[in-house]
């Protein structure tokens, strides 16, 4: 059951997030001036978006990282922030989709858990992009609040030079000092690892088991990671592609251009 929220306009109720996304009033941000839904309002007058919020009123030090970041909980009155909030506090269910224990990034009408990567691929609302034209998720939105897809997103990420191979890239993250890592140099120094509950190795987090307890890349793609029935073949393996919401493996997609012709058709 969602949180409802009233909608005197149109005399209905609607949950909570449909009216952050459709109803909800937005206006420039007195900070970014991106238009948006306001957060705060310090003044009185002008207001906050959610991000310079975040960035600019709602900090802390984590109890956990003893760095100074937006802060997602208090735990007994100590503030967390976001990461090691997923980290260490945020609950774990089994996705309905997948089945893969993870975070949940919505539920479904009967209360089924669904993971961040189901959501994104069958779940996220999809808009007509602003740049591109094409249907799509939104990955963020410009100053007018206009949606942008991923796509359109990743051609205009700030550009730096990345402080450990020096190679002029897109910018994944940055280090607690502020300076630019790209996204290989991400993976290689800066992603969480901890040891595989099935292989014992010291590797990066897939996937983390019932328990808990984390996967690697390896263990997941070998042992944990959904085989659906192809709609071509009919065989259980993993899906390459997903058109119209159904499943086709890589043998179908590849053999004589059929999953092409597919992809055109559409």
């Amino acid at each position: 059951m969602k949180n409802v929220a009233y909608n005197s306009v149109v005399d209905v109720d609607i949950c909570s997030a449909c009216y952050r996304r459709e109803l909800q009033p937005r206006e420039p941000c007195s900070r970014c001036g991106t238009v948006a839904p306001m957060r705060a309002r310090p003044d009185g007058v002008n207001g906050y978006c959610n991000r310079c919020y975040l960035r600019e009123l709602h900090i802390g030090r984590c109890s956990v990282c003893r760095v100074r970041k937006p802060i997602a909980i208090r735990d007994r009155g100590h503030p967390v922030c976001p990461g090691c909030y997923r980290r260490q506090f945020a609950s774990r269910e089994a996705c309905v989709v997948c089945t893969n224990v993870s975070h949940v990034a919505a539920r479904t009408e009967r209360g089924g858990a669904i993971c961040p990567y189901c959501y994104g691929d069958r779940y996220r609302p999809r808009e007509r992009c602003s740049r591109c034209g094409e249907m799509d998720v939104v990955q963020t939105r410009n100053r007018q609040g206009n949606p942008i897809c991923a796509t359109c997103y990743r051609k205009t990420m700030q550009i730096a030079r990345c402080t450990h191979c020096a190679r002029i890239s897109r910018v994944m993250t940055r280090t607690r000092s502020g300076k630019p890592v790209c996204a290989t140099c991400y993976g290689r120094h800066h992603a969480p690892r901890e040891t595989c509950a099935i292989c014992g190795e010291f590797e990066k987090v897939k996937r983390r088991l019932t328990s808990g307890r984390a996967a690697c890349n390896r263990c997941y793609q070998r042992e944990l990671k959904p085989r659906p029935k192809c709609m071509l073949c009919g065989q259980y393996r993993l899906a390459a592609k997903h058109i119209g919401g159904q499943p086709i493996c890589g043998s179908c997609l590849r053999r004589k251009g059929v999953g092409q012709r597919m992809l055109t058709a559409r």
